[in-house]
């Protein structure tokens, strides 16, 4: 709020100079004003990654080096295409981050797809006035069609946002219209004088650092606003995902307990293993969204948490079982696919306690989880390994989710021990 009224002061005291020597003093404090805001918005797009602020920092970018070529700082007279001696190829490159800045600062494509389609359009007529800006070109219809273009250009981002935003009632299009009303005005009473339609007023310039300081005040907060709104829709929809999770797990955990009664109530050996391994298989996703409580990073799971928690459970199903878990803490995946690593080790587990410890007096289970350029997951076990190669639905597991749904490289060697490798991308 400070900084606002700060520049709103400044802005006042812009309009209100008359000495000549003052007025050359108000230009450096409009541009000392200016570049702090510019910088303010640079370092405030490496904190949040947001391409919308960068989109705006580099229009204002554009704005600074045209306001300095006015002010005669930069290239006095050293181009043909020029209007009052600013190159116009700045106002293009302008509307260029302008219109690129509006759709996504508006989000056009879902709030209003047919504007969006408009604004997209532009973008490719005004790359082509500014490319032909880049000539010496004499040419004066080519100046006045350009010229003409980009006054037209502003009334359209001006009267498109002044629709969605008091028709429409979209709150940020309403913040839009606001800051930027002031410098379409300005730009669009210069260019109209560039065809001597009407006689500039030496207070034009002024009135001009007065809309672009305005406009930057206004946005610096209606920004600052849009992020915090994003930050607490963000936290809402982490709180419900994680309320979802906690939901699935509770109805998971019913299944359990039925199936763990139905277990109860099998007859012979072979029904009861079969209800055995489902149980397990639902666990394996039941500890899943337990784990999605609690972390960090919304739809994603510690994997080394997981293999944690889900060895941690294998190891009560049998006496001196020892399961060693290396992994990095950092490593986080997406839900699908930890669902699909989840029931592959599952299976692997299943097996090795059933088949591969009988003459084994110290079992142990190494699991090895590493992330480089890309997934990489071992599985050892200290049993005696096998050498019957008939599929069963276990193995036909594991060759499906990961063939097919992790799209992993697997390797498997069962001479003496059991070992299981597979290398994927997510």
């Amino acid at each position: 709020m400070l900084k606002i009224i700060l520049t709103l002061l400044l802005a006042t005291n812009l309009l209100l100079a008359s000495d000549i020597s003052v007025l050359n003093q108000n230009n450096l404090l409009f541009i000392g004003a200016f570049f702090m805001m510019i910088v303010y918005n640079f370092i405030y797009y490496f904190i949040n990654k947001s391409n919308t602020y960068f989109e705006y920092f580099m229009y204002h970018l554009i704005v600074l080096f045209l306001v300095l070529t006015h002010f005669g700082y930069l290239w006095e007279n050293s181009f043909t295409f020029s209007l009052n001696g600013v190159p116009i190829s700045f106002f293009f490159m302008a509307l260029l981050t302008l219109v690129s800045f509006t759709r996504s600062y508006l989000d056009l494509k879902s709030l209003e797809p047919r504007f969006d389609d408009y604004f997209f359009k532009t973008q490719y007529i005004t790359m082509f006035f500014f490319a032909s800006s880049l000539f010496e070109i004499e040419n004066i219809y080519l100046k006045s069609f350009g010229a003409t273009y980009v006054v037209l250009l502003s009334l359209f981002i001006g009267l498109s946002t002044f629709y969605l935003g008091f028709v429409k009632k979209h709150l940020y299009a309403k913040f839009y219209f606001i800051g930027f009303v002031g410098v379409f005005f300005s730009v669009v009473y210069s260019l109209l004088n560039y065809f001597n339609f009407l006689d500039i007023s030496s207070s034009l310039t002024y009135v001009f650092e007065f809309s672009i300081l305005f406009e930057a005040s206004v946005f610096s907060y209606a920004l600052t606003y849009k992020h915090k709104e994003v930050a607490i829709k963000l936290k809402q929809n982490e709180l419900l995902f994680k309320e979802l999770s906690h939901r699935v797990k509770n109805n998971l955990q019913a299944i359990i307990s039925i199936l763990t009664l139905q277990k109860l109530r099998a007859k012979g050996d072979e029904q009861k293993s079969y209800v055995d391994s489902t149980i397990k298989r639902i666990r394996s996703i039941s500890l899943i969204h337990e784990q999605l409580q609690d972390t960090k990073e919304v739809g994603q799971v510690n994997i080394y948490e997981y293999l944690y928690s889900l060895s941690k459970e294998y190891e009560k199903f049998m006496e001196n079982l020892e399961i060693d878990v290396e992994c990095n803490k950092d490593i986080h995946i997406d839900i699908e696919s930890v669902t699909s690593i989840g029931l592959i080790i599952n299976e692997l587990l299943s097996n090795s306690i059933k088949h591969a410890f009988k003459e084994v007096d110290k079992p142990k289970i190494k699991l090895k989880f590493t992330k480089d350029k890309k997934y990489s997951f071992t599985y050892e076990d200290n049993g005696s390994g096998f050498s019957d190669t008939k599929e069963n639905l276990g193995s036909l597991l594991i060759k499906t989710l990961g063939e097919a749904q992790l799209k992993a490289d697997i390797n498997i060697d069962t001479k003496q021990r059991y070992f299981f490798s597979m290398s994927f991308k997510v």
